[in-house]
């Protein structure tokens, strides 16, 4: 798990890696003057068992190769993104937290809300996941 303060305001979404819908949409509504204190809940995986490629595009030396990640090809992958979400929601939910920290994830996935937790969450993963850089160490 990967607990981040940052400072919400219009460069977050460059920082974070994150669609400036994404954003504009489920962030930007919640700031006072355009900037406020915040914190990331990130779960992240550091050992994923996925395997991406890197394949040649052509001859050409100077052309860029072609990458695919594979993100989340592994279903244990998948389904420990999964369990982390519902661990986060959990840790925001308990007290003292609670109240202190606003859950974005209901809102960002409200089409998705369900009686059935499983099928949220995973939907969430498929929807909003994102890469990070060295999140062991520098």
């Amino acid at each position: 798990m990967h607990f981040a303060p940052v400072i919400i305001n219009n460069e977050l979404y460059q920082n974070a890696n994150l669609k400036p819908e994404v954003y504009n949409h489920y962030l930007k509504p919640y700031l006072f003057d355009g900037s406020q204190s915040g914190a990331f809940f990130l779960p992240i995986l550091l050992h994923p068992k996925s395997k991406g490629e890197i394949t040649l595009a052509s001859r050409d030396p100077f052309a860029h190769p072609i990458i695919n990640p594979n993100y989340l090809e592994d279903e244990e992958d998948f389904h420990t993104l999964v369990e982390a979400c519902k661990l986060v929601e959990k840790i925001c939910q308990s007290e003292p937290l609670k109240g202190i920290f606003n859950s974005t994830a209901k809102v960002m996935n409200v089409d998705e809300v369900s009686e059935n937790e499983d099928q949220f969450w995973e939907s969430f993963v498929r929807k909003y996941s994102v890469t990070v850089y060295h999140p062991i160490g520098t």
